[in-house]
């Protein structure tokens, strides 16, 4: 039932849209983290426009929904964005990354395992038991931490 077909552009080819919404996406976002944001710096944007957004507007709303997670003030900075960059890089190196069999090497299994625990207790410690806040303060996702706590527990 294809009677009608929109054909958009990839945010890529119109970057100019993204001054429209984002104040959108906080509009419908910022009450469910209960953030008032006042102002959206200069460096916010320009931190937007340098990406490429191959996830389009979804992950450009993604991005807006992780910068108001972790927004500690009234103004939206380069800051609140770097994180997501990092971790959208990260996901994307791991998923071109060839696997290893991990089977023939048992011993560094084990050791990655211990270390990466280690890692996220410490985190969660440091974080005085914010999850939110330890998954910043390690550069992934909420949701990326607790698969972590859920695969090493």
């Amino acid at each position: 039932m294809n009677v009608l077909r929109i054909v958009l552009p990839p945010l890529r080819d119109r970057k100019d849209e993204i001054y429209h919404l984002v104040p959108c996406f906080i509009r419908k976002i910022a009450p469910m983290f209960d953030k008032r944001v006042e102002e959206i710096s200069k460096s916010y944007y320009a931190a937007l426009l340098d990406y490429s957004w191959p996830g389009n507007i979804r992950e450009l709303r993604n991005a807006v929904e992780y910068s108001l997670a972790i927004l500690d003030g009234p103004v939206l900075q380069q800051e609140h964005i770097q994180g997501f960059f990092r971790q959208e890089a990260l996901e994307t190196s791991l998923r071109t990354v060839e696997p290893v069999a991990v089977s023939a090497f048992p011993h560094r299994r084990r050791n990655i395992e211990e270390g990466a625990l280690e890692a996220i207790r410490t985190a969660i410690e440091d974080a005085k038991g914010n999850k939110l806040r330890a998954a910043k303060n390690l550069s992934i996702s909420r949701a990326t931490l607790y698969r972590y706590l859920k695969k090493l527990s």
